[in-house]
């Protein structure tokens, strides 16, 4: 039998100094070594551009259901910019670099595994996104999307801050993940 990757008694409870600390760095390279990012698939490469910054592209085809990251990363109390929820009070520390869409990600989250997996069929060179109000109840670092789908949330705080008929939206469209079903 293997370890829970998600065993809640191994997460790093952080101080202000360190939650500090992180949200200071202005990208992976920058993180402290004890910080450990959870596994992106080999098929997918980090770009970076003027206009958005860091973000994850397929550089090989990838089929539905594959398992893109698996939140294997340092397991913390506190989110942080690049954490990922994954359980009430429980964060992983996720890849830095898929980014945000409303209405149409690529990704979904695995309410079992907690792993972000394939929607659909990903082509060589698209952009690996995900919808960040699957997983996360309130962002640590709120920000504006720029996602441009029809449905936008426009400013992505998390799940609790959507008006109930959206929150039923994403509930229908999408997986999520149980600690969210929880607060409704």
């Amino acid at each position: 039998m293997s370890a829970d990757p998600h065993d809640r008694s191994q997460a790093i409870r952080l101080s202000d100094e360190l939650l500090e600390e992180i949200h200071n760095c202005r990208s992976r390279d920058d993180w402290p070594d004890w910080l450990r990012p959870s596994t992106m698939d080999s098929r997918v490469v980090s770009n970076v551009s003027e206009e958005v910054g860091r973000y994850a592209v397929a550089s090989n085809p990838i089929s539905r259901d594959d398992v893109v990251v698996r939140t294997n990363g340092t397991l913390i109390t506190r989110p942080h910019r690049w954490s990922i929820q994954i359980d009430e009070e429980l964060h992983v520390t996720g890849p830095d670099t898929i980014n945000h869409v409303c209405a149409e990600p690529n990704l979904v989250v695995e309410p079992e595994t907690k792993n972000f997996v394939a929607r659909r069929d990903i082509s060589e060179g698209e952009e690996i996104t995900i919808n960040y109000l699957t997983f996360e109840y309130e962002m640590s670092c709120p920000f504006q999307c720029r996602c441009g789908q029809s449905g936008c949330c426009g400013r992505i705080q998390g799940f609790t801050y959507l008006c109930p008929e959206k929150q039923q939206q994403i509930l229908l469209d999408l997986p999520v993940l149980p600690h969210l079903r929880r607060f409704m």
